[in-house]
């Protein structure tokens, strides 16, 4: 009994100093939140700085309140469009998941920095940061994690035109996808594998799978969806020199368009509707 009460008597002022940088980190973190609802992001980013800093000097850190104000500050910074800062903020959570043997946060700041590398064009890092965030995810058996990655892979190996990698991790997406019975995301996946084809200039493949994605966007009545999936077959047999065809498929995509009010699709359906009206017109002798 004597022992219990002399651990509390040496326990407690470390635990009303660790309780209130907790109560100042919670405080900062409830402004920052709504300074981030209101759009006021450079405030919130500084309020969420100081609420990480008051939970740092806390003798007993909470690991993941901790991760999610630094990913706050990263994500800010990202919607900014300030990728340096943001990218070196989800670097710092990286760090800071390995450090507290977080490994679904390390997992999802691995992802996250992949992306911003992504969105500044550095293609390598991104498929190096995604690779690593994809090897947690397999380890830990995330099959959505797992899917979503290499989806991402397979989008960055498209632009970089490799396209037998960007099939290859597509497909491995896919097969997920469907074990998983995510008709949707399986939709996608044709959808993103059809436009693989399409730039390997495989037409027939690419209509196959966009036919495919057609299948069950229909079947879902994802009718925005079923837009851009005529919008690509239209855009195959024009490549093909189809051209009536072509034009079919885009009427009826634009059909869609307009009876949903979308105007960019509007104006982009209408202008491949010029387009192909300029290579159906018969030449002057």
């Amino acid at each position: 009994m004597k022992y219990i009460i002399l651990c509390i008597i040496i326990l407690f002022p470390f635990l009303i100093f660790a309780n209130r940088y907790h109560n100042r980190a919670d405080q900062l973190w409830n402004q920052a939140e709504r300074l981030r609802i209101q759009k006021k992001y450079p405030e919130a980013i500084e309020k969420y700085k100081q609420s990480a800093r008051a939970e740092k000097r806390s003798r007993n850190i909470r690991n993941k309140e901790f991760i999610a104000k630094i990913n706050r500050i990263a994500l800010l910074y990202n919607k900014m469009r300030k990728f340096k800062r943001s990218l070196r903020y989800y670097k710092i959570s990286v760090k800071a998941s390995r450090k507290f043997s977080e490994t679904i946060e390390e997992m999802k700041a691995l992802k996250n920095v992949a992306y911003i590398y992504y969105k500044i064009n550095k293609l390598k890092q991104s498929i190096r940061f995604n690779k690593l965030s994809l090897r947690i995810a397999k380890r830990l058996g995330k099959k959505d994690m797992q899917a979503y990655i290499l989806n991402r892979i397979g989008r960055v190996y498209r632009i970089t035109r490799d396209y037998k990698l960007s099939l290859k991790y597509y497909k491995q997406a896919l097969i997920i996808i469907r074990r998983m019975g995510r008709e949707y995301n399986k939709a996608i996946m044709l959808s993103n594998i059809g436009t693989v084809y399409f730039f390997s200039k495989k037409y027939n493949d690419a209509i196959d799978y966009f036919l495919r994605a057609l299948d069950i966007d229909k079947k879902l009545k994802r009718e925005k969806d079923m837009s851009i999936d005529y919008s690509n077959l239209g855009t195959v047999y024009i490549a093909v020199g189809n051209f009536g065809k072509g034009f079919s498929y885009f009427q009826t995509a634009l059909a869609i368009d307009k009876r949903l009010g979308l105007k960019s699709n509007i104006a982009a359906r209408m202008n491949k509707i010029g387009d192909i009206y300029s290579f159906m017109r018969p030449k002057k002798a």
